[in-house]
């Protein structure tokens, strides 16, 4: 089981500027009144950035400006979507490209089809950025997106391009998996239960047991550090696996000394509210 994660976004109001750039044509090819191109970044998945006046079949596209960024991106992760991924009249497609220019007619990387017809659309998306052959790092990026058969206007809790993380050595004594039902209840005073479901989270909990390398010790307090108890980061349980949760760090940093520089820790995490659609 390879663990993997990313504390950081190369995405922010520097590089995805709100207003648009007359020299590069913009940042995104639309945006909803309500729901604009800065939710793409926010760090809530529950307040999404959505496209606007999009035809059913319309292909879309948003863009990110690294500017100086020299350390090439690992990852890229898509949250909390409502990409429907199944078509009838034209394929379903999301590309990537990345050029200096930028010039999107005949990009330097690309266009790559990240995600096509037969491929598995799970709630949230992550692409690791290797295995796609790149380990550039180009001044801009863009994501297209063509999804048939959504009757929705495409919408995107969070875009996440980052370099992700992980841990020297692997670690397969598994970990705990569940979901949480957040539920509204009311009970009369003779007793009976009135509930009904409101939303569910994931919920993970990591044990590291019996870990006596000095520098693995290092490297968790540093990804503590990093999370800084504040933000939400994307969080892949097994990198062979599509999916990736964005998730919050409920623990502080308890390392349990055995006996010994034998030590245990553990992470306790829980997935950041979905919230849901207002409009």
């Amino acid at each position: 089981m390879t663990i993997r994660y990313a504390t950081g976004n190369l995405i922010t109001s520097v590089t995805m500027p709100v207003d648009a750039d007359p020299v590069v044509g913009g940042y995104c090819s639309s945006e909803d009144s309500l729901y604009q191109l800065e939710y793409l970044y926010n760090k809530s998945q529950s307040l999404p950035y959505r496209c606007a006046n999009a035809a059913l079949g319309d292909a879309q596209w948003v863009m990110w400006d690294l500017q100086n960024e020299t350390t090439p991106a690992t990852m890229l992760a898509l949250l909390n979507h409502n990409l429907v991924g199944t078509s009838v009249a034209a394929p379903f497609v999301l590309t990537l490209s990345g050029d200096n220019g930028p010039n999107w007619g005949d990009p330097a990387y690309g266009p790559i089809d990240v995600l096509g017809e037969g491929d598995t659309l799970t709630r949230n998306i992550w692409l690791s950025l290797n295995a796609l052959g790149t380990t550039e790092t180009f001044q801009y990026w863009r994501l297209d997106i063509t999804d048939p058969d959504n009757p929705y206007n495409y919408e995107f809790g969070e875009l996440v391009h980052a370099v992700h993380g992980s841990f020297t050595r692997n670690y397969d004594w598994g970990y705990t998996e569940a979901l949480r039902y957040i539920k509204a209840e009311s009970r009369t005073l003779y007793g009976q239960r009135h509930r009904k479901k409101l939303a569910k989270q994931k919920y993970f909990m990591l044990t590291f047991n019996n870990v006596v390398d000095a520098d693995i010790i290092g490297e968790v307090e540093d990804f503590f550090e990093a999370l800084g108890g504040e933000y939400p980061f994307v969080f892949i349980p097994d990198a062979a696996l599509d999916d990736c949760w964005y998730v919050l760090c409920l623990n502080d940093l308890d390392a349990k000394r055995n006996f010994l520089d034998i030590n245990s820790f553990t992470l306790e995490l829980e997935e950041e509210a979905r919230g849901i659609t207002l409009l």
